[in-house]
């Protein structure tokens, strides 16, 4: 994490919000986005994925295109930000 972002509730209770860099380079995403975890979400998702650290769905979503259907999904590369929210994205404002 490199920094800390405010917390959330959800249906899993309150999730602790931060900042995380997170880079995909099968779509070329390199960048800051805003993710959530708790302990006990984290325990328990553990106990099937042993990697998993949190998450971060529609925030890191909406960076990007998507798409699929019950036999396929896709990522690829979405729009370039560009102004307040490209130096929101790089933790500049």
């Amino acid at each position: 994490m490199l920094e800390e972002a405010a917390d959330v509730m959800t249906n899993f209770g309150q999730l602790q919000g931060g900042w995380l860099h997170v880079v995909i380079d099968e779509v070329g995403f390199d960048g800051r986005v805003q993710g959530f975890a708790s302990d006990s979400v984290v325990a328990v998702v553990k106990e099937s994925e042993s990697n998993f650290q949190g998450l971060v769905g529609l925030p890191l979503l909406r960076r990007l295109k998507y798409g699929g259907d019950e036999e396929v999904f896709w990522l690829r590369p979405g729009r370039r930000l560009r102004g307040r929210e490209a130096r929101r994205a790089r933790g500049r404002g």
